[in-house]
């Protein structure tokens, strides 16, 4: 069903920059820095190394409150690659950050995969539209951006998976996984192809839904939004 939705020169267009930047170590660590420099986010420090002491924490070992609090802060690393960048850096599975908590500034080690791409630009400028269309209330800008990206055959689907409430959702990455076949079924139904940086995005997406499912909280998305969006 790929081939089918996503011609096939632009998926495997896609699959071959994501395999040869993975080789480009140099330029990976180049983006992934650019990147640490956009988190600028209170009580928070991005570092490229961590003490031994006090011992470093995977985000299983951190406790309740600390897991609601670096849910939140992911939801902004992801909103604020999609606003602010033209590079992408995929992977933020939880097996890709250690931290060391702190009420003052916690420290985080975030040690991504080289999983890493540029957007095009068209493509980016829609899916920011999206987004901004539907946390801003924006219904027209929401709409023109599901069209841009041929997916207004899909509206109903993409209001479900944004929510109703956006300050309480919950994340299971099987949820993802059928929203994302859901889409797919779709455009095929309707005879439509979607860009090939789809798959990008939906990497992303699964290594969010990833880390924010064993977090194991609601998350107020909406406010993680418009934290990003506001600066």
């Amino acid at each position: 069903r790929f081939f089918e939705v996503i011609p096939s020169k632009a998926l495997l267009a896609q699959v071959k920059e994501l395999t040869k930047n993975s080789l480009k170590k140099k330029e990976f660590e180049k983006i992934k820095q650019q990147q640490m420099l956009l988190f600028d986010f209170p009580h928070t420090t991005f570092v490229t190394s961590l003490p031994k002491k006090p011992h470093p924490l995977t985000l299983a070992q951190l406790d309740p409150a600390q897991k609601k609090q670096f849910g939140h802060l992911i939801l902004k690393m992801y909103f604020t690659q999609l606003l602010c960048g033209e590079a992408i850096v995929l992977d933020l599975r939880p097996a890709s950050f250690l931290v060391v908590p702190s009420l003052q500034k916690q420290e985080i080690l975030w040690q991504p995969s080289a999983l890493w791409s540029l957007w095009d630009q068209d493509f980016l400028q829609n899916v920011r539209d999206l987004y901004t269309g539907f946390y801003t209330e924006q219904l027209a800008l929401f709409d023109e951006a599901l069209e841009k990206l041929n997916l207004f055959c899909a509206k109903d689907i993409f209001l479900k998976h944004f929510g109703e409430n956006q300050s309480q959702l919950t994340f299971q990455l099987k949820d993802f996984i059928t929203t994302f076949h859901s889409v797919f079924l779709r455009c095929q139904q309707n005879q439509v192809s979607l860009h090939g940086n789809f798959i990008c995005l939906g990497i992303y997406l699964a290594t969010l839904y990833e880390s924010l499912e064993l977090l194991g909280h609601a998350f107020d998305v909406r406010a993680c939004f418009e934290n990003i969006w506001q600066e």
